[in-house]
């Protein structure tokens, strides 16, 4: 049985190009989840630090929290938008009319 070297090799290079994809995209998504949960809770942290040093119990924990969950809410809105854009470039649908 003769095998083709090249054609094993590319196969193989495929395959590894696939696990690469995957486990990038996994780190990114945790990556992510990492950010969408300790963002919120380092500004919840610092509004009660703030709170007890200030006496101002709950109003700064409550504000930094919602400025937290709002910023994070913005920020996962734009960088969605920019990797569709990115994605959708040159795609027949993404085009304008001349």
């Amino acid at each position: 049985m003769v095998t083709n070297a090249g054609s094993d090799a590319a196969r193989a290079e495929a395959r590894l190009d696939e696990s690469r994809s995957l486990y990038e995209g996994f780190g990114n998504a945790l990556a992510l989840a990492v950010e969408l949960v300790a963002v919120p809770v380092i500004f919840l942290l610092t509004g009660a630090w703030l709170d007890r040093r200030l006496d101002t119990q709950p109003l700064l924990t409550i504000v930094l929290l919602v400025v937290a969950v709002v910023g994070m809410a913005v920020r996962s809105y734009y960088a969605y938008k920019e990797r569709m854009r990115l994605e959708e470039e040159g795609k027949p649908w993404a085009r304008t009319l001349p």
